[in-house]
This record gives C-alpha cells, sequence and structure tokens, in this order.
C-alpha cells in the first residue's frame, strides 16, 4: 500500500469505535472521499481540530485492499475555522457550506471550481462582517457552477430584458417581466436584485450596505428550498442558521 499526499477540506465527520473519525473530505484530485483518522479523539500528539468541518488540510493517506475508504497516515493543518469562530452567523454559515457540497456532490466527482469556490468561500466567510450576505452570495454562485441556476436576466415568457424590473418566482426562479408576472407571489425588489449582484459581480464588489437582512432573507431560503428541491435532500444547517441570533427569517 503506497502512500499518496492530496489537499482536502473537511466537509463532515463520524465517530467510529472509540476514538476514529470518518470524515467526508472534498480533495482537490480525487473530489469527495471518505477517510478515516485513526485514534484522533485520544491522540495526543494530532489535534483533533483536523477533523473538524470546514478545516483545510494537506494528508497523506493510503487505501486498503477493499478501496472503500482511505487511511489518513499525517496530515497538517492548513487553514483552520478559528478565525470564523467570531459569530454564530459565521459558523452556522460555514457548515451550511460543507453540508451542502456533502449533500449535493457524489463520491469520486472531480471538480476543481467546486474546491476553488469552497476554498474562496472559507477564506472569504473568515474576514467578512457580513456572512448572512456571504452565504446567500456562496449558494447563488454555487448553483450557478452546477448548472442549476436559472437565467434571471430576461424574462423567461417573452424574452425582455426586463428594463423596468423583473420579478422571479420563489418557487420556480424563473424571471418574469410585469406583463408576464400575473400578479402572483415573487421574491421583493431587493432580493432580486441583490441575487442579480451576487451572479454579475465578486463579493468585494457588491456594495452590501444597499442590502439589510430582512429583505434578503427570503432569498437565502427561496435558494435553499430550490437546492433541496432539485437534489433530494434536506440541508439541516439551513435551519440552524435560521435560529442564530441574528435571526434572518
Amino acid at each position: 500500500m503506497s502512500r499518496q499526499k492530496t489537499r482536502g477540506i473537511i466537509l463532515s465527520r463520524t465517530l467510529s469505535g472509540e476514538a476514529d473519525y470518518i470524515c467526508s473530505i472534498y480533495t482537490k484530485d480525487l473530489g469527495r472521499e471518505r477517510f478515516i483518522f485513526k485514534g484522533i479523539r485520544k491522540s495526543q500528539k494530532r489535534p483533533r481540530s483536523g477533523s473538524e468541518p470546514g478545516t483545510i488540510l494537506d494528508l497523506v493517506y493510503y487505501t486498503g485492499v477493499s478501496g472503500t475508504i482511505n487511511t489518513v497516515s499525517e496530515f497538517d493543518i492548513t487553514a483552520s475555522t478559528l478565525p470564523i469562530r467570531k459569530s454564530s452567523d459565521s459558523i452556522f454559515s460555514l457548515y451550511y457550506m460543507v453540508e451542502l457540497i456533502d449533500s449535493t456532490t457524489g463520491f469520486g466527482d472531480i471538480n476543481d471550481r467546486i474546491y476553488s469556490l469552497l476554498c474562496a468561500g472559507i477564506d472569504s466567510l473568515s474576514k467578512t462582517e457580513h456572512p448572512v450576505h456571504f452565504i446567500i452570495f456562496f449558494t447563488a454562485r454555487y448553483m450557478a457552477l452546477q448548472g442549476i441556476m436559472p437565467e434571471i436576466t430576461s424574462c423567461s415568457w417573452c424574452g425582455c430584458d426586463g428594463n423596468n424590473g423583473l420579478f422571479i418566482d420563489p418557487v420556480s426562479l424563473r424571471a418574469s417581466c410585469g406583463s408576464c408576472s400575473g400578479g402572483g407571489k415573487s421574491l421583493n425588489s431587493e432580493a432580486a436584485d441583490f441575487l442579480h449582484q451576487c451572479l454579475s459581480f465578486k463579493f468585494t464588489k457588491i456594495d452590501l450596505q444597499q442590502y439589510n437582512n430582512s429583505s434578503i432573507s427570503p432569498l437565502f431560503y427561496t435558494l435553499t428550498s430550490y437546492i433541496e428541491n432539485y437534489f433530494g435532500t434536506k440541508i439541516k444547517s439551513a435551519e440552524m442558521l435560521g435560529k442564530s441570533a441574528i435571526s434572518i427569517r
């Protein structure tokens, strides 16, 4: 069994026995894979934080005969979650990000863009003072990367460019102009505009002061619901965000 190296981001971990953790890790060159950290819960030399969701690691590992799980023999932490633990909103946003990737990607599905997006997302979350805005930005960008974000720059019915503003359906995310909207429920104009900003500009280029949490919070739940329906999954950490101190619902 030859030893191999990779870099990865912890997505989730499960206790195995008394001292081991089995982690789902999104790696740079393998995609999402499972790794076991033997004895880490009782180790005096290896920090348990190395298996925490959101941690970025350089891994040395080997694969057993069955090939179903990789065993970590060595690791170095390249980025910890400590800078993100400054507020409950930030840490819950981190949990949401890693659960989103863990729930919607397959094992061995290599995608450099997903890996890069998650790495950049963790770094940005550690620096921003607007975690609610950022998690919406991250979710929108991830949907676009996965090819499941509907076109929102023109009316999906008549094709007009929506110079007078577009309405976005909160269930289908289809955009419609005033003539085609039919008067049904839609995201408020501030949330719709913020979504457009998220898909058009880098996060640091968006004037976040224009968008208050209460106005854009429906967008977070709309995007999450769309993802859950599309992939047939449930993202539990979305509820934790809703119950956090800032109460974005």
